[in-house]
């Protein structure tokens, strides 16, 4: 086995040495083309604001503040990142279809509320500085089913609720907090 090694070490050293002593180098020839490239972006990531003019906290600096700002009411503006739309189980169908006897108007206007009402979880949505970014999100609660159902990804919203914990009905808990705005 050792004459085996052996052997292969000498066949290697020889195409080694045969390869080394065939090559032939061109000298380098410079052109007189002058090559113009743009300037290096910046590739650092920009901070959204922390806050807003008009007092409104980013979802990152209330994110940042969460510990003194629970149990305050709060202003926050971001981009809706997600909306969760209840869809209501047959409980809800159930009790649509009772019977009333209010106007017509007012009893789909109540059958509907029964509808989200029976809805678990009720309808929220996630706010972010960046859609793009899954970090700092910051759920609402609280927003009436029938204008969450009028927002679309990515766009600009401006809030004004109380940051907790927890929301007002029990219903959602998030240890990073979340805005219970009132309808």
């Amino acid at each position: 086995m050792s004459s085996r090694c052996c052997s292969f070490l000498v066949g290697v050293a020889a195409v080694l040495a045969v390869g080394c002593t065939n090559s032939v180098h061109e000298p380098s020839v410079r052109s007189e083309i002058e090559v113009r490239l743009p300037e290096t972006p910046d590739f650092q990531a920009r901070q959204p604001a922390k806050m807003f003019p008009d007092g409104a906290f980013s979802v990152l600096a209330l994110a940042e503040s969460s510990e003194r700002n629970i149990g305050k009411e709060v202003t926050v503006r971001g981009r809706v990142a997600d909306t969760v739309i209840c869809s209501p189980g047959a409980e809800a169908a159930e009790s649509a279809n009772e019977p009333q006897k209010a106007q017509v108007g007012r009893a789909e206007k109540r059958a509907k509320e029964r509808q989200e009402e029976a809805c678990h979880p009720p309808s929220h949505l996630y706010l972010a500085d960046d859609v793009n970014d899954e970090g700092a999100r910051l759920l609402i609660v609280g927003w009436p089913p029938n204008k969450i159902r009028g927002v679309r990804s990515g766009q600009e919203l401006t809030f004004r609720g109380t940051f907790n914990r927890v929301s007002a009905d029990g219903v959602f808990i998030r240890q990073a907090g979340l805005l219970d705005v009132a309808p």
